[in-house]
């Protein structure tokens, strides 16, 4: 009785009555008692929001034969059946809407792959796809009403002390935050922040918002690809000098020139042209064979040019994808990080579970070179603000054009953190990059992680 489905997510007799009373069962009335009764036996049938009177007619039919079985006299059968039954629905207080919204997207496309029905949901074709998305909505629709649990990778912990942060160090203005954080050893994400005061079912920056990466795309598609490619010693010089291409003239952040700089050097602080110049060596098709190695959905061969290398993309990466590709230089791998870890039925049957694989996307000598320029960033370069003494710190800062998006994602022993900050409508970020909210950020969050 504590445990059984009474429909919209309402387990066991006490639950439903709340929610579909907002009241104890000991407040309830005999009718209200058979009507809740009726409910289990089949719930998504006998949801009384979707099907109030078939309900009805099942509690009538129940009363019906306890008078048939002698234990329930025929007036008060009469009585029963004649009061009225009105709902009083309580509301559902929703702790982590950011993630739970996250993790019913995440229900649909674990059911889509489950049940051979992505790639007709990524076709060409209007009329496959639509047909796809009903026949996906009716699956998940019943999954949801026959009482599953989804078991997820939240740590609950960390995704309040994740909004705290990120409310405490924006501030009561309109620039906006998301944050993702995921346990690299088990691809498990285990907190995600979608906005400063995510309503459930809003629009979740940290998944849906596609913005430009900046220099936050370096390690992925400049430095790690130029490692793989040529094994270079990180103290290995390159230009940091003016550079043109075709009316193509990009400068370093500061404006000035540098010469011949360590890769080391040129990683840390951030500098423009070095990267570029490493890019190109690499060539540009071979550089975007890596990236193209994650799950970008945004990126596409439009972005096959030189300015990609500072972050000019046609569309961006959400939070969530880059976080998850900077996952490869815990130990060189990829995998995408999942929040649902399993999806069991009421006897606790596993129904659907992710069957993802690992992948090599750097080899060790380049997952140590990373590393050690990403640590090196937080200890000298544009990321000091994110340093705090533990057995590993490392991370890329990425600011994109007029200041509109300020990046950090970066690694300690036991997870990726990726912190986005701007605005919904982008504009200049000048008055608060000072600040570094998005550095400070991260190191709350990492700090409490480990």
């Amino acid at each position: 009785m504590n445990a059984i489905y009474f429909s919209n997510g309402a387990y066991g007799i006490e639950a439903a009555s709340q929610y579909y009373f907002s009241k104890p069962t000991g407040e309830l009335t005999k009718a209200e008692l058979a009507f809740l009764a009726a409910i289990p036996n089949n719930p998504e049938y006998y949801n009384p929001l979707e099907h109030f009177d078939a309900t009805k007619k099942r509690q009538e039919r129940m009363l019906e034969q306890m008078v048939a079985n002698g234990a329930l006299e025929q007036d008060e059968y009469e009585s029963l059946i004649k009061s009225t039954i009105k709902l009083d629905l309580s509301t559902p207080v929703d702790l982590y809407p950011d993630y739970v919204t996250y993790v019913h997207q995440e229900l649909k496309n674990l059911v889509a792959s489950s049940e051979g029905l992505y790639k007709s949901l990524q076709s060409t074709d209007v009329t496959i796809r639509k047909s796809a998305e009903t026949e996906l909505d009716k699956k998940v629709k019943k999954l949801l009403n026959s009482g599953v649990t989804i078991h997820t990778a939240l740590d609950t912990k960390l995704q309040t002390q994740s909004k705290t942060a990120v409310q405490s160090k924006i501030g009561v203005n309109d620039i906006e935050g998301a944050l993702v954080v995921i346990q690299h050893h088990t691809h498990e994400l285990v907190s995600l922040i979608g906005g400063k005061d995510y309503k459930k079912n809003s629009f979740n920056r940290a998944y849906q918002s596609y913005r430009q990466p900046g220099s936050a795309i370096k390690p992925l598609l400049d430095y790690a690809p130029y490692l793989e490619e040529t094994d270079a010693d990180i103290n290995q010089l390159v230009s940091g000098a003016s550079y043109c291409s075709n009316s193509y003239c990009p400068k370093n952040y500061s404006g000035d020139s540098y010469g011949m700089v360590t890769l080391r050097t040129a990683f840390a602080q951030s500098y423009n042209t070095p990267a570029i110049r490493l890019f190109e060596k690499t060539g540009v098709e071979t550089s975007f064979k890596y990236l193209d190695a994650f799950d970008f959905k945004k990126v596409s061969k439009k972005d096959h040019h030189t300015s990609s290398a500072i972050g000019g993309f046609e569309y961006g990466m959400s939070p969530l994808e880059l976080t998850n590709a900077y996952t490869s230089f815990h130990d060189g791998n990829y995998q995408p990080a999942r929040a649902i870890t399993k999806v069991t039925d009421q006897e606790g049957k596993v129904l659907y579970k992710w069957k993802d694989r690992s992948k090599e996307i750097w080899n060790k000598r380049t997952v140590a070179k990373m590393r050690q320029l990403l640590h090196e960033t937080t200890l000298s370069g544009t990321a000091r603000k994110a340093y705090f003494p533990t057995d590993y710190v490392g991370g890329k800062t990425g600011t994109t054009n007029d200041v509109k998006d300020m990046w950090f994602v970066g690694l300690t022993a036991n997870y990726t953190t990726g912190v986005w900050i701007g605005r919904d409508k982008p504009s200049n970020l000048q008055s608060i990059y000072s600040y570094s909210p998005h550095l400070l950020i991260w190191k709350d969050i990492s700090q409490t992680a480990e």
